[in-house]
């Protein structure tokens, strides 16, 4: 869909360490938003402040929640030439939704399993069968917008119960999930939601209640990441090069050799795949060989993904 190159993912990156006096003594402070996009041009990291503790609060719950999806302006090409432009419009649009959305208490990880937003997530796939769905544009169809870790909760009961599918990790010694993208409705998803709409049939929770911990989303194609992702993100870079840089990264992170150059061969395999189909057989094999790696790699794995469904 057209509005899909709209969207952005709005995360909270870093407050700045300097304070500036402002109104009534109160300490002022500027942080960094990023914001990420399948659209090269509308992904940025931009400093933004100083901002007063109100506005502060704001960025507070947005490092809780995650990351937000809004959408650019329909003429965010050429209507917006002032200061900011419609960088400050989108950021804008972030800091309201994190105004209305009820504020997440604390730091803890582990968050209960939403049975209403399972179902939630099973219907948006459902929707968009047999359309893979992006993490950006599943956030964006949830009414109210989960946080990450809701949704990772979500997400995984439904990989328990094999409703839906797509390329994922986990990690830790629970194995919690990590990762995970271009999400689809397994065959037995679809029967479920033929069920649920059968007359008479009970509205039932799909898997049962459970607790998931650890989904920090740090690994998220749409999540925080390195700024290696904005620099391959950028118009002027053609793909040789990204896979060129990739394997840079991957040369200087990984030191043991004989899986540095596993990682490598599947990452030369993806590079040559040339259909869809191929890309994201040769995506998954690669994500499934990065392995335990993926909290050192993950960040590299959003530009693999547009290569995968461009």
């Amino acid at each position: 869909m057209e509005e899909d190159t709209r969207l952005i993912a709005i995360s909270f990156k870093r407050t700045l360490p300097q304070r500036v006096p402002g109104p009534g003594g109160r300490l002022y402070q500027s942080v960094e938003i990023r914001g990420d996009s399948r659209n090269r041009e509308l992904a940025f990291t931009v400093e933004c402040g100083p901002l007063s503790p109100e506005r502060m609060e704001f960025c507070n719950r947005l490092k809780r929640h995650g990351f937000t999806v809004v959408e650019a302006p329909d003429d965010w090409r050429y209507g917006y030439h002032g200061a900011g432009g419609w960088k400050e419009v989108v950021i804008q649009r972030a800091f309201e939704r994190m105004e209305r959305l009820q504020p997440i208490e604390g730091t803890n990880d582990m968050q209960e399993y939403d049975s209403e937003l399972a179902l939630s997530v099973l219907r948006v796939a459902g929707d968009r069968f047999p359309k893979r769905v992006r993490m950006d544009e599943l956030k964006h169809a949830l009414d109210p917008e989960p946080s990450n870790d809701q949704l990772m909760t979500a997400i995984d009961a439904l990989l328990i119960d094999e409703l839906i599918e797509g390329p994922h990790k986990r990690a830790g010694i629970y194995g919690e999930l990590r990762f995970i993208d271009l999400v689809q409705i397994t065959g037995k998803g679809r029967k479920h939601l033929a069920a649920l709409v059968k007359p008479d049939s009970e509205l039932t929770p799909p898997i049962a209640h459970m607790h998931i911990s650890g989904s920090t989303f740090h690994n998220s194609p749409i999540g925080v990441g390195q700024q290696f992702t904005q620099v391959v993100n950028s118009s002027s870079v053609s793909w040789v090069e990204a896979f060129s840089g990739i394997r840079s990264e991957i040369s200087k992170l990984i030191d043991d050799a004989t899986k540095r150059a596993e990682i490598i061969a599947r990452l030369d395999e993806l590079e040559a795949a040339n259909d869809k189909p191929s890309r994201f057989e040769k995506y998954t094999k690669l994500v499934a060989t990065i392995g335990d790696h993926i909290t050192v790699l993950g960040f590299l794995l959003p530009p693999l993904l547009e290569w995968v469904v461009k």
